[in-house]
């Protein structure tokens, strides 16, 4: 990927108030991301699509109010890492962490476990995971 100073030419997201059903949405966004092969390409769109997703779920299951509080080392916050498994043959998989004081960027971040799990039978589904 060509990094660039330039992060306007680069995303350029139209964000439209819903009057229909209230709320707001991102549309349009053109990404101008070059890889080097077409295979990382199309693993990159995958990524976006897991991410993406991922970002739905947890604004359906996450109460309306809840933000990961970073300042509180005593709210759990679970989010959903693939394990590629790679050695020792492991197969590869979605797991859920808990996470307390240790943010990551691209990372979406769910109040409760269990909204977690669903999440992931979800993306599982969608994302053929």
């Amino acid at each position: 990927m060509i990094i660039t100073d330039d992060f306007d030419r680069l995303v350029t997201p139209i964000i439209k108030k819903d009057d229909q059903n209230g709320g707001w949405y991102v549309c349009d966004i053109t990404l101008s991301l070059r890889y080097k092969t077409e295979e990382q390409a199309h693993e990159a769109v995958k990524k976006f699509r897991a991410i993406n997703i991922l970002h739905m779920l947890a604004q359906e299951f996450n109460p309306p109010d809840w933000k990961p509080n970073w300042k509180d080392e005593y709210q759990p916050k679970f989010a959903i890492f693939y394990e590629h498994g790679l050695s020792y043959g492991i197969p590869s998989s979605l797991y859920i962490r808990e996470c307390y004081t240790c943010e990551s960027i691209e990372t979406v971040y769910f109040a409760t476990k269990e909204s977690a799990r669903k999440a992931i039978q979800i993306l599982k589904k969608e994302c053929d995971m």
